[in-house]
């Protein structure tokens, strides 16, 4: 796992984002449409201003869990040093412990 975002969750943030655009401006159009002797525009408007916000609120859910595993992996990553590798134990040493013969 990286702290580096993925390109699915970038697309998933943007795509619901560009949803909740296109629901606020159907909402703006249908409420332009509304006169007040048919108010089935108005309840249109509401009805798409009621979807943009449920997306904007999920893009927002998204771009929160994003950000904090960011961080939590960003937390961890510094809590770690980089590997070391052990120096390789040459014949002579494993012959003066007698390890070998």
């Amino acid at each position: 796992m990286s702290d580096v975002p993925t390109l699915a969750n970038i697309l998933k943030i943007s795509g619901l984002c560009l949803r909740a655009c296109f629901g606020f401006a159907g909402a703006w159009i249908f409420w332009r449409m509304a006169v007040p002797g048919f108010e089935a525009f108005a309840l249109f408007a509401v009805i798409w201003a009621i979807g943009g916000a449920i997306c904007a609120g999920k893009a927002l859910v998204e771009l929160i869990r994003m950000l904090l595993r960011m961080r939590k992996m960003n937390a961890f990553a510094r809590k770690g040093s980089d590997p070391k590798a052990d120096p390789v134990a040459k014949t002579d040493d494993l012959r003066a412990k007698g390890l070998i013969e």
